[in-house]
C-alpha cells in the first residue's frame, strides 16, 4: 500500500513526510495506517504492530539515539526497534529521520484539566528550583525532591487518587531522565500515553539532552 492511498484530508501530510515513508517499505517496513502529523513529522502505524516516527526534528533524534545505548532505561521509555537516517536518497533539503518503536494507547486520566494543572505546577517548581536555587535537575533527583514537589501539589490540586498515582509515575520516570543528563523539553499531557498499566511518552520530543 501506498501512503498516499491512506492519506486523509483532515491531517496534514508534509510531502516529504510522505517521499521518505515510501523509502521505508523497501526496508520491509509495512505501513498499516497514518496515526496522525505534528510541526516536525507524522507517526504511522506499521503491519508488525510497532509505529515508525518520520521528523526532520535532529533533537528528537539525538535523544531517541542517546536512549538507545544507555544500559538501565526506564519502563516508561518505549523500546526502540531500529534508527535510520535518510540525507542522500531523497530531493529534500533536511535530513529526515525514522524511528520505530512500541506502540503506546493513550491514557484514560479521571480529570485530565486537574492532571494537565498539577504537571504544569510540577515543571514550574523545578525550573523554578533551577533559576532561583541554582539546583541542577539531576541534583533535585537525587535528592528526590520531586516527591516533596508532589506532597505540596496533592494538597493544592484537587486531583482522583487514581490520577495520583500516574502523575507519580510521571515524576519517576521525569526523576529518571535528570539523572540521565536528559531534561524536560515539554510537559504536555498529550505526549504521555500507556502501555499496559505503565506510563509512557509517547514522543521522544518530550526531552532533550542536557
Amino acid at each position: 500500500m501506498k501512503l498516499k492511498d491512506i492519506y486523509r484530508e483532515n491531517i496534514f501530510v508534509p510531502e516529504q513526510v510522505l517521499e521518505v515513508a515510501n523509502m521505508c517499505l523497501d526496508l520491509g517496513l509495512k505501513i498499516d495506517s497514518l496515526l496522525g502529523c505534528g510541526d516536525f513529522g507524522c507517526a504511522f502505524l506499521l503491519e508488525n504492530g510497532n509505529v515508525l516516527k518520520l521528523t526532520v526534528s535532529p533533537p528528537e533524534y539525538e535523544i531517541a539515539e542517546y536512549i538507545s545505548k544507555l544500559k538501565n532505561v526506564h519502563p516508561g521509555i518505549p523500546k526502540i526497534y531500529n534508527l535510520y537516517e535518510f540525507e542522500n536518497c531523497h530531493p529534500y533539503e533536511d535530513v529526515v529521520y525514522a524511528i520505530e518503536r512500541d506502540e503506546i494507547q493513550d491514557i484514560k486520566w479521571n480529570n485530565l484539566e486537574s492532571v494537565k494543572e498539577a504537571l504544569d505546577l510540577l515543571n514550574e517548581k523545578i525550573e523554578d528550583t533551577t533559576y532561583y536555587q541554582k539546583i541542577s535537575e539531576e541534583r533535585m533527583a537525587e535528592d528526590g525532591m520531586l516527591t516533596d514537589f508532589l506532597l505540596d501539589i496533592f494538597q493544592e490540586v484537587k486531583l482522583h487518587w487514581e490520577d495520583e498515582v500516574k502523575i507519580e509515575e510521571v515524576a519517576d520516570l521525569w526523576e529518571w531522565a535528570f539523572k540521565n543528563k536528559i531534561k524536560l523539553h515539554d510537559s504536555l499531557v498529550e505526549n504521555l500515553g500507556v502501555r499496559g498499566d505503565q506510563i509512557m511518552i509517547r514522543d521522544f520530543g518530550y526531552f532533550i539532552l542536557h
